[in-house]
């Protein structure tokens, strides 16, 4: 909607087609609860932005841009708090762009504040209500401790192994132990891999505190630049970066660096704190896209003619190498690419798996234990826009990162001892 209120559509049909394209692989073959919440809520400020931008009093068109920006953070929290910091970025641009329109600048200011306010307590209340109705309940309270803390450790890098050895061993934690649960994520032992030993494995810091400063950030850098690569939303990124900068007369240059500055010190942040997760940085790259491609709007053509040619040439090829690097992964449909054979389309292979676990879910009387491996190749039997079969997966438990809490009930059920499936299947006929 906002593409088309400014006019961008018009100017930049082949940049939207690709962002389009691209954002398809993003958020809906590799979709996750990370992205459908950085979608909604880029979708929420860009719309709030565009308000202020036109100079638009307080009205019903705010509570939609709200509304959007709160169904996204009540998705994923740390979203809405990651994206807000970078939408501070506009917040300095409409200040310098205005300064000489002082009545519009104070508006303006005022009504960011107003919405950035509002947004952060209607956040924070939900998040309270939210959790007090969970601990009400013990079940709920016991998965929540649970699983807090299987995504604190499991979501970000762990600590490496030989550099924090000795941290390890106090814990008791072996080599194998931590090639069975970091390397192969195979966490199903709840009498070995406890909430307190999460706890304390989250605690060792994994950036070797005996380094400069001048060597983390090297070390940051090299990681960054090696992990850009097999981003997607990063060619896009630059394809967009690269029309921002070209615009006629360089007014869009300050604004680029402006965004990359708020970009990239963000990025060293989940760098530093192990948290290089690409669900997470590929909602920074969309929403840092869509910033650079809305401020195009306002300014003359982009540069010369012959200068155009050249530019449009570069972004050819970084379009291309990026389809040429996600070409397995684009034409069947599935970001595992031929990692597991050659899939035609991923719709097909959700049939096939669907096949064959319906016969373990029609088996409720046992309880069946999946691999690793067997996650990302045969679990998945729905498609994007199909709905869960109720109870489908209810026998049915993944051994690894993803892993659920399984509540002492259900075990029960099915009568296993100790609250361990790993235990009953272990030398067991």
């Amino acid at each position: 909607y906002v593409v088309e209120k400014i006019g961008l559509l018009g100017r930049y049909k082949s940049i939207y087609f690709f962002l389009l394209l691209f954002s398809g692989y993003e958020f809906y073959i590799r979709t996750t609860f990370t992205k459908t919440s950085g979608v909604m809520i880029t979708a929420g400020m860009i719309f709030i932005l565009y308000l202020i931008n036109e100079n638009i009093n307080f009205d019903i068109q705010y509570l939609i841009g709200i509304i959007f920006v709160v169904i996204g953070a009540l998705i994923r929290g740390a979203v809405f708090y990651m994206l807000t910091l970078f939408s501070f970025s506009c917040f300095i641009i409409f200040c310098v762009e205005n300064k000489k329109n002082v009545e519009k600048l104070k508006k303006g200011v005022f009504r960011f504040i107003i919405i950035i306010c509002l947004l952060y307590f209607i956040v924070w209340i939900t998040n309270l209500i939210h959790t007090q109705i969970y601990k009400n309940d013990e079940t709920w309270n016991e998965y929540l401790n649970y699983n807090r803390t299987r995504a604190s450790l499991l979501d970000y890098t762990w600590p490496d192994y030989y550099e924090f050895q000795e941290k390890y061993e106090k814990l008791g934690v072996s080599e194998n132990d931590y090639n069975m649960w970091a390397r192969y994520a195979n966490i199903a032992d709840p009498e070995m891999f406890t909430t307190e030993l999460m706890e304390e494995i989250r605690k060792i810091d994994s950036v070797n505190s005996d380094k400069s400063i001048k060597e983390i950030f090297l070390e940051m850098s090299k990681k960054l630049l090696m992990y850009f690569k097999g981003n997607l939303m990063f060619y896009l990124s630059i394809a967009c970066g690269l029309i921002l900068c070209f615009e006629k007369r360089k007014k869009g240059v300050w604004k680029f660096i402006l965004i990359f500055i708020f970009f990239i010190g963000i990025y060293y942040y989940l760098s530093y704190k192990g948290r290089l997760r690409h669900h997470v940085d590929a909602v920074l790259f969309f929403m840092g896209s869509i910033l650079m491609l809305y401020y195009c709007n306002g300014y003359e053509k982009i540069c010369e003619k012959e200068k155009r040619r050249t530019i449009c040439t570069f972004i050819s090829l970084i379009i291309l190498s990026a389809l040429l690097m996600f070409y397995n992964e684009l034409i069947s449909s599935s970001y595992y690419g031929t990692a597991y054979g050659i899939i035609k389309s991923q719709k097909e292979k959700n049939k096939e798996n669907y096949d064959r676990l319906s016969q373990l879910s029609f088996d409720k009387k046992n309880l069946y234990l999946i691999g690793t491996n067997e996650t990302n190749n045969i679990y998945q039997c729905f498609n994007v826009f199909q709905v869960f079969e109720k109870g489908f997966y209810s026998n049915i438990y993944r051994m690894n990162d993803y892993s659920m809490f399984i509540p002492r009930q259900i075990l029960k059920n099915f009568d296993v001892l100790n609250d361990n499936p790993l235990s009953e299947i272990t030398d067991n006929d």
